[in-house]
């Protein structure tokens, strides 16, 4: 070799090297996003609004808006009294007040002109960081960062994410990306201390989802477990640590709701089964099929209509892998194994656990407890050799052969989901196989390109998630028009379309549950799982907002306790009648006759499907002011908040009395001056009044209950992580100080 050709050589050596090094010293996190968000955007090649329908049109932009907004005018309290049983945010916990991640969500969406597009933006974003949060939390496990980038790519893929949380069920989606960074602060807790694990505890729990919580104990179980048994103490008490400030957090998030259940229908307890949602054996066994039809019961009947039983693909390479070298690293698996043990008990056991159901929830976990599983298992092969056999290929064309005879075998039909689902998963493994064989450094691009590959051919066959799209606007404008007649407060009788993508165009004249936030006619019918008792019987309405055809009768009677008209009680100004209802009211308000309206009202307007009935004379109960007062009792409203309603007693003629508020009573409602807080007609707030009020004014304020509880758990809650440091800093200077005595 010439003098200018090795010098050229060892020029383009060094070059490498260089490279190598820089290469090692970039985050491999960025590229894991990246990849993430490419993928996450698949589905919306085939269906522009699949991140948008059911619980995110009904539930979530409605509530990010109204809360958002208050929020950035300084209005926002623990109930919204406009909102009634939807209004109050201590109980319901997922309205998101102990959640910054929904707060922050919901402050973008008061700016949002279409909150279909941050919809689809919030849930790009936390599929890029559930994607990157796997990749760490992988990587805790094996050496080489490709490896944790295919765990990382893996692990939201799963059916349940990519079906049903990340179309609808948004709390889900990011209690995924959470419990990634939770396990890999855990796993990494001797470096960084129990401060990350808090962080990502709380943050689970600040969701308000009772199921999150539960998952997230596992993770805290599982990893405690694993460093007992390695007698790491110092990291045993730090995860102690963290996993005491996670529980005294979720203790202020969810014991309002817990004293308070008495008077709604979150009162359940005990064990049952109502098979919904429920994980089988003959379930897991689908996990390797990107388009198997697995047998799971909702409201689509015994078998799902898409892949919710779908893991990964690649566990059909399991049949390649040097499972005695695996064995071998079972001491560094055991948190993952008591993960996946733990969650498919969960899934196989009973639907109802308390007021938690619907186990398939937990399905995300177990994905990303076998996706890390599966890379660790491909990164000791990588190390050690695949087995490459004739008959550990067979076994993957038998896997392959079962998955689609399982999907013929539930849905005869779907001869496009056997082909795709057959046809995707075989080129990926083939691509797998013949990378192994000839390039095998550039598998880990074969099997990213097998997850992008699977994940087109899912949603080619199945462009939309099995929930309803209501075919709700995004659009904030084409909220704020719908009933631009009425004059609120408002109420809407009658059940809404179900969804019905044949007659979209009822969206201009209703909306349905939080989506009414989104307008200007303070309709009351919103979501809500909460169920108030008293309240929810005389609306005889379901979590929608959508009521029972009587509930016209209901709005034109006297109430028990105040003689009044329900719409005078509840100071109603409109009344949207669907148009099924509006055609019965003569049977629903018999003393009708002749006329189209009750007297004192008239027809507003008139659509396709609604009728629109408003006050000649408006009511002047509103913003949670007084609506009734006992015969001898003078008050005036003297402010009204949020949180708290003040009125002025003018004169108690009969020695005490009592005074009525157009506002919801919840537990937690103190009064001042010693009076006595009421439930009037079994939901309204009310005060007693006496004649030692005359000419005082009376504050009934609301309180979390179990304040004082709550406010001590924060307070130890906030100690806890400077504990952590502190333990740190002295087992840091004993060790420092016993390494100088050794010297």
């Amino acid at each position: 070799m010439t003098t200018s050709a090795t010098a050229a050589s060892m020029h383009t050596g060094s070059r490498v090297e260089r490279g190598k090094k820089l290469a090692a010293l970039m985050p491999g996190w960025p590229l894991a996003a990246v990849l993430g968000g490419i993928i996450s955007l698949i589905p919306l090649l085939f269906n522009h609004r699949f991140y948008y329908v059911d619980d995110t049109q009904t539930y979530s932009v409605g509530l990010w808006n109204d809360i958002g907004a208050k929020l950035l005018d300084g209005t926002l309290g623990w109930l919204n009294p406009g909102a009634w049983l939807a209004g109050n945010h201590a109980l319901d916990a997922q309205h998101g007040l102990w959640s910054p991640i929904l707060l922050a969500i919901s402050a973008a969406a008061a700016h949002s002109a279409n909150l279909g597009v941050l919809a689809t933006a919030v849930k790009i974003g936390w599929l890029m960081a559930a994607t990157v949060g796997a990749y760490l939390l992988t990587l805790t496990f094996v050496t080489r960062r490709r490896w944790a980038l295919v765990g990382g790519v893996a692990a939201p893929l799963n059916g349940v994410t990519s079906y049903m949380d990340a179309p609808s069920w948004t709390v889900l989606l990011i209690t995924l990306a959470l419990l990634a960074f939770l396990g890999w602060s855990l796993r990494r807790i001797d470096r960084f201390t129990a401060i990350p694990a808090c962080v990502f505890g709380m943050l689970v729990v600040g969701l308000g989802f009772a199921q999150s919580v539960i998952m997230a104990a596992v993770l805290f179980a599982a990893v405690c477990i694993t460093e007992v048994l390695s007698r790491r103490w110092r990291n045993v008490t730090q995860i102690l640590i963290a996993g005491a400030a996670t529980a005294l957090f979720a203790l202020a998030v969810f014991l309002p709701g817990m004293l308070s259940s008495s008077v709604t229908f979150r009162d359940s307890s005990g064990v049952g089964n109502d098979e919904l949602m429920g994980g089988s054996l003959g379930t897991f066994a689908l996990g390797q099929f990107p388009t198997a039809f697995p047998e799971m019961t909702w409201s689509w009947g015994a078998v799902a209509p898409v892949p919710f039983a779908y893991v990964s693909w690649m566990l059909a390479l399991a049949a390649l892998l040097p499972w005695r070298r695996v064995w071998g690293s079972r001491a560094q698996l055991t948190s993952l194994a008591i993960v996946a043990v733990i969650t498919a008990l969960l899934l196989l056991g009973p639907t109802l656990i308390g007021p938690t159901r619907m186990p398939f929830r937990y399905y995300p976990l177990l994905s990303l407890t076998v996706a890390v599983l599966l890379a660790v298992g491909f990164s000791v092969a990588d190390e050690s050799g695949w087995r490459l056999t004739r008959s550990r290929l067979w076994i993957i064309v038998a896997i392959l052969a079962w998955g689609g005879f399982a999907t013929f075998s539930n849905a005869p039909s779907r001869t496009d989901a056997l082909v795709l689902g057959l046809g995707s998963a075989s080129i990926a493994c083939a691509c797998a196989v013949i990378t192994i064989r000839l390039r095998r450094q550039f598998l880990t691009s074969a099997l990213v390109f097998g997850c992008a590959l699977v994940a087109f051919a899912q949603h080619a066959v199945f462009p939309s998630a099995p929930v309803y799209d209501f075919s709700l606007p995004s659009a904030r404008a084409d909220f704020q028009n719908v009933q631009s007649a009425a004059i609120a407060p408002s109420v809407v009788v009658g059940t809404l379309r179900n969804g019905n993508d044949e007659t979209p165009g009822y969206t201009r004249e209703l909306l349905l549950g939080n989506s009414w936030l989104l307008s200007n006619a303070g309709v009351q019918n919103l979501y809500s799982s909460l169920g108030r008792r008293g309240y929810s019987d005389t609306f005889c309405i379901d979590f929608l907002g959508q009521t029972c055809p009587t509930f016209l009768t209901s709005l034109f009677s006297a109430q028990p306790t105040t003689g009044q008209l329900l719409v005078d009680q509840l100071g109603i100004n409109s009344v949207i009648v669907t148009a099924d209802v509006a055609s019965q009211r003569n049977q629903l308000l018999p003393t009708l006759g002749d006329q189209q309206t009750p007297t004192g009202w008239h027809v507003e307007t008139r659509g396709v499907y609604t009728e629109t009935w408003v006050r000649d004379s408006r009511a002047t109960c509103d913003e949670g002011g007084i609506t009734w007062q006992s015969g001898g009792v003078s008050s005036t409203l003297v402010s009204s908040t949020s949180d708290s309603v003040t009125i002025h007693v003018d004169a108690v003629s009969e020695g005490s009395g009592r005074v009525a508020f157009c506002r919801m009573q919840w537990p937690g409602f103190q009064a001042s001056n010693g009076a006595k807080v009421l439930s009037i007609d079994g939901y309204l707030l009310g005060v007693e009044v006496g004649s030692a009020d005359v000419g005082r004014d009376v504050t009934l304020s609301y309180h979390l209950p179990g304040e004082h509880v709550i406010t001590g758990a924060l307070v130890v809650t906030a100690v806890l992580p400077l504990a952590s440091v502190l333990l740190a800093f002295v087992w840091r200077r004993r060790r420092d100080f016993s390494r100088v005595a050794r010297n």
